[in-house]
């Protein structure tokens, strides 16, 4: 068994605290406080109302996640929903935001004995479906709506990045088993399966695709429940488009603990192409920073005292070899075929 290192993490740790305090020293030099301070008068029913549709996209999300897992004998949906918000939690407390991933993994592999190889393809359709929907949004959006700057093609430059890179995935992971070698591997044979059994079900892949729209968007609502609160004049689906563009850049970069410093700088320079003030910007983005991650870290602490902490170390992996549900993926009957 082999825990992360220790040396390479002290050195990603150091580059997070490092980019967190610089992010914040630059947003916090030539502030109006007075003006800054102003935009924190919110109503207690404003914000319960955004916590409740980020506790609601959480719920979707890992309604989701049950869809990505082959049938029979796929994980509760309320084991999903805390491991899943667990994971979020702890990334999002974290400076150096990669442990999503190893924690729900931990406890829906390691903890939970499930199948490890259709854990890894879950959690990687996961993600590759989460940047597909982002970015063909932000796509659109800049279409329809571009940012009165030249900084467009910074924008479609990245799209452009991260697209290729989802792309070269999806096609890896799908044709993995075309290579010789990889039979060897029946954690690698399986993990393609699980790929290959979600495409020959395009009525699951349209839920999946569909759920993970209102995930987005119930996100993108309560973003926009604290923008008019603040009188931040922007129109909804550009501040949709605008919170897709900020977590993509806040969940990439390091930062302090919970993620400060990244997603505010994201939120004030993009809010500040629209003309919003750099106080309005960084006071909705500590604001929606706070927001959006307060229901998971909540989940992860009560998680963590129910359950335990998390196994961050590799062994033991459960690997069926293939999975029953895998050996014919297309005489399933399941009623989404």
């Amino acid at each position: 068994m082999k825990y992360f290192p220790n040396l390479s993490t002290a050195f990603r740790l150091l580059i997070g605290l490092s980019l967190g305090f610089s992010l914040l020293a630059w947003l916090t030099t030539d502030l109006n406080y007075t003006e800054f301070a102003d935009f924190f008068d919110l109503s207690i029913q404003s914000i319960a109302l955004s916590l409740t549709c980020v506790v609601i996209s959480g719920v979707i999300s890992a309604y989701r996640w049950q869809f990505l897992f082959p049938d029979p004998g796929k994980p509760k949906f309320r084991r999903l929903f805390m491991v899943e918000n667990t994971g979020i939690g702890l990334n999002s407390i974290a400076p150096i935001r990669i442990l999503a991933e190893p924690v729900q993994f931990s406890y829906i592999a390691i903890k939970d004995k499930y199948d490890g190889a259709s854990v890894i393809a879950s959690l990687i359709i996961g993600r590759m479906i989460d940047l597909t929907v982002t970015l063909t949004t932000i796509g659109l959006g800049l279409l329809l709506s571009p940012t009165p700057t030249k900084l467009d093609d910074g924008f479609w430059t990245g799209i452009g990045i991260l697209s290729v890179a989802t792309l070269t995935v999806i096609a890896i992971s799908l044709s993995l088993d075309r290579w010789k070698w990889i039979q060897k591997f029946p954690v690698l044979i399986n993990y393609v399966n699980v790929w290959k059994e979600l495409f020959y079900r395009p009525k699951r892949l349209i839920i999946i695709l569909l759920l993970t729209n209102i995930k987005w968007i119930l996100l993108g609502i309560a973003a926009w429940i604290i923008s008019e609160q603040m009188n931040l004049e922007i129109h909804i689906t550009q501040l949709y488009v605008m919170i897709l563009v900020i977590n993509i850049v806040g969940s990439l970069l390091p930062g302090l603990p919970s993620g400060l410093g990244p997603f505010e700088f994201a939120t004030t320079v993009v809010l500040g192409l629209y003309g919003i003030s750099k106080e309005a910007s960084f006071a909705f983005g500590l604001v929606t920073h706070g927001i959006f991650f307060a229901p998971p870290i909540i989940i992860a602490i009560a998680n963590i005292l129910i359950y335990g902490p998390p196994l961050l170390k590799w062994g033991n992996i459960y690997i069926n070899t293939p999975p029953d549900s895998l050996k014919n993926t297309k005489v399933n009957n399941s009623p989404l075929n």
